[in-house]
């Protein structure tokens, strides 16, 4: 399963962008164990503790630095209806941008692909689903 957009989904996002602010749900799910590019677990117990690191790197200023702000965070407890039963999710989180070019400036900075080995160690999947025209109050 992806944990990164493909060239045609950059693509296919930059032809209609949403204008406005926008906010980006994230369904994630850990791996058991952390996996590092070198082969290590970062000295982490699992995949949890990895993204963890992310997120610490996101709230120490990566978000700040394009004015995004963590909306939502819970981790999932069961699934409820339609094919819920499959829901293979650890975690939610929904994190406001003021447009998705800042979305997009983000993850291409360099102190965010610093971060980002910590995401990638610790994720098995993600889906990720851009939202836009009905600002939260």
């Amino acid at each position: 399963m992806a944990k990164d957009p493909t060239e045609e989904q950059i693509q296919a996002l930059l032809q209609n962008p949403p204008t406005g602010s926008v906010r980006m749900l994230n369904l994630l799910k850990f791996k058991a164990q952390a996996e590092y590019e070198d082969g290590s677990n970062g000295g982490c117990g699992n995949g949890m503790q990895a993204y963890m690191r992310y997120s610490e790197a996101l709230f120490d200023g990566i978000l700040a630095s394009v004015d995004a702000e963590l909306v939502f965070s819970e981790f999932v407890a069961a699934g409820f209806i339609g094919e819920a039963g499959n829901t293979d999710y650890d975690l939610v989180a929904i994190v406001q941008y003021p447009s998705i070019h800042a979305f997009l400036e983000m993850v291409s900075s360099p102190t965010y692909q610093q971060a980002a080995k910590h995401r990638d160690a610790g994720l098995a999947h993600q889906l990720l689903i851009c939202c836009s025209g009905n600002e939260p109050s």
